[in-house]
């Protein structure tokens, strides 16, 4: 199967969605962001790198049942978790159903 990395402009235009089955504390793993880093697209893993150094990052704890949605470029990362305690999440990803030419979605609904 051929897999492609979308351009800037088809991953501006994706939403993920994250459902929590469980709690997301700080000890469990929760989602790491660095807030409108999807303002500056794909970065290099040096600019990465960078950002990361030079950048505020929120943690994104969510109660079971919570959702959380954010544009796939937002620079995130999971921690590692300190604790025996699941941290199950049901990741979606919504695109455009239209895609550039001689491209075209494995699935969709």
């Amino acid at each position: 199967m051929t897999f492609v990395h979308g351009s800037d402009e088809l991953l501006a235009n994706m939403v993920a969605v994250r459902l929590h089955l469980d709690d997301s504390t700080p000890d469990n793993g929760p989602l790491r962001i660095v807030p409108n880093s999807h303002r500056d697209g794909t970065l290099s893993p040096h600019d990465i790198d960078v950002l990361r150094e030079s950048s505020e990052y929120a943690q994104l704890t969510v109660k079971k049942g919570g959702v959380v949605v954010m544009r796939p470029l937002l620079l995130h990362a999971s921690s590692k978790s300190s604790i025996e305690e699941n941290r199950r999440v049901l990741h979606f990803l919504f695109g455009p159903s239209e895609l550039p030419p001689g491209l075209e979605w494995r699935r969709t609904v």
